[in-house]
């Protein structure tokens, strides 16, 4: 994780070694600036959306996967559409939620205005969903492509007689599935991927 005040054209740079992977994970939190300036945060949603554009002109392909709380503190229905727009607008890779809860002894726990529990949670469900839709679009471009999977792990639960079900991820953080008969942990193979499968993706290695 990189906080977003982090992340200038010279840490970019840093992808022309083609080593590193293609994955970023930034921090948002809201995409409405009024909440994020009650959270203390140090950037505007237009100045993390810059970054984020930013990224993706200096990293092909990056997965750019993000944090987002729901509920904090003052949030109107008002606040939490914007952010759910911005959200959506972005189109993160991968999108964690998290609903406030009070911490005692931070500012936040005393500030007025705090979201009722039920509120919270029809918030987490929305965001979550503009997630899901996002995480599959950023999948879904990459059908029929060809890329380097490195194998972490057999599934468990294989059914018996049919090859073995493979688990590996690609440098920008997609995860496929493949059938195997040979041991694939750790290699790195190419692999044409070829459907959409849950949250990742099945593959054929090349």
């Amino acid at each position: 994780s990189i906080e977003p005040w982090d992340l200038d054209a010279t840490c970019l740079r840093l992808w022309e070694d083609s080593r590193l992977c293609r994955h970023l994970h930034l921090p948002l939190q809201s995409g409405c600036d009024a909440t994020l300036q009650r959270m203390g945060r140090s950037y505007t949603a237009g100045q993390f959306a810059a970054l984020v554009e930013a990224a993706r002109k200096t990293i092909p392909d990056v997965a750019i996967t993000t944090d987002v709380i729901v509920g904090f503190p003052g949030e109107s229905e008002a606040e939490f559409n914007e952010s759910l727009r911005f959200v959506e607008a972005v189109g993160f890779a991968r999108t964690h939620v998290f609903k406030y809860s009070a911490r005692p002894g931070t500012p936040a726990a005393t500030m007025p205005d705090q979201v009722p529990p039920l509120v919270k949670e029809a918030r987490s469900q929305a965001m979550m969903e503009v997630g899901r839709h996002s995480a599959e679009a950023f999948r879904r471009a990459f059908l029929g492509h060809t890329m380097e999977v490195l194998w972490e792990r057999r599934i468990k639960g294989s059914d018996p007689g049919q090859k073995a079900v493979w688990s590996g991820l690609t440098d920008n953080y997609l995860r496929v599935r493949t059938r195997k008969g040979t041991n694939l942990h750790n290699a790195i193979t190419r692999t044409k991927l070829l459907a959409l499968a849950g949250d990742g993706m099945w593959g054929e290695i090349c």
